[in-house]
């Protein structure tokens, strides 16, 4: 369910975006440990918004009801891990590591 709402706040900032689209996932493990790295080239996340990104019902698109980011860091704190995101340059991240 992380992955999903991940994936899906991914294609929605690429909904406006004219020209080439991307999304990827890398997964890597080592060590015991996993890694899920979801990217777009969707419009830059400022560093105010990557603060409050996280927060329940905290949204920035018209018609979201800003649960789907918070629900998928409640799941993967549930079990062990991490969300990170990194928006930088021309691509946005949101990385799982458990």
């Amino acid at each position: 369910q992380a992955v999903i709402n991940i994936m899906n706040n991914a294609a929605g900032a690429l909904e406006e975006k004219s020209g080439k689209k991307f999304i990827s996932i890398e997964i890597t493990t080592g060590s015991g440990n996993g890694r899920i790295k979801i990217s777009n080239n969707g419009p830059q996340i400022s560093a105010e918004i990557q603060e409050k990104i996280f927060v329940p019902f905290f949204t920035t698109k018209k018609n979201g009801s800003g649960i789907g980011l918070s629900i998928a860091q409640e799941i993967v704190r549930l079990h062990k891990g991490s969300l990170m995101v990194f928006s930088s340059g021309e691509y946005t991240s949101f990385v799982i590591e458990l």
